[in-house]
């Protein structure tokens, strides 16, 4: 298994650019005071903000998958991959992306566009690391229940065949 980087707990590839911003901000503004300085972070290379990228190679690296969608965008698949990688989710409370986390079990749900509440979950995981591990083995425990591709093929075929 790939060694995590404990450095670089989250992973956010869809939110555009404005939003992306506004997170960064949120996250600068709360811990330039109470704790460490996410620009220094940045500059120091001890953090990667990289915006939009390919899923899975992020996901190995990271520890936490962050989904702040607005859309209705049934399922997404890649919150449903980085539950099979055993990542804890926080993603909005949208149609969708909601069907992913059970709350405070597998990761956390945040209002859609809500920066603030967005910042705070992420921080949860900052403040308390060991969400990571727990909250990661319910995620793949929770894929494997929802959305192993057998089962989910088996129950259409139940449908579809009556």
């Amino acid at each position: 298994m790939t060694q995590r980087k404990q450095f670089l707990p989250f992973a956010m590839p869809s939110i555009d650019e404005q939003e992306e911003q506004a997170v960064l901000e949120v996250l600068r503004s709360r811990w330039l005071t109470t704790g460490p300085k996410v620009l220094q972070f940045e500059e120091e290379g001890l953090l990667e903000w990289p915006g939009h990228v390919p899923v899975k190679p992020w996901l190995a690296q990271a520890s936490v998958y962050v989904l702040p969608s607005y859309y209705r965008e049934g399922v997404p698949r890649s919150t449903q991959e980085a539950m099979a990688m055993g990542r804890p989710i926080i993603t909005t409370d949208a149609p969708g992306c909601r069907e992913t986390v059970v709350e405070g079990v597998n990761g956390f749900l945040v209002p859609p566009r809500d920066v603030g509440a967005l910042a705070e979950a992420m921080e949860r995981f900052i403040e308390e690391p060991s969400l990571i591990e727990t909250m990661g083995r319910e995620s793949r425990r929770l894929a494997e229940e929802r959305f192993d591709v057998c089962k989910v093929n088996a129950r259409l075929i139940e449908y579809i065949l009556g």
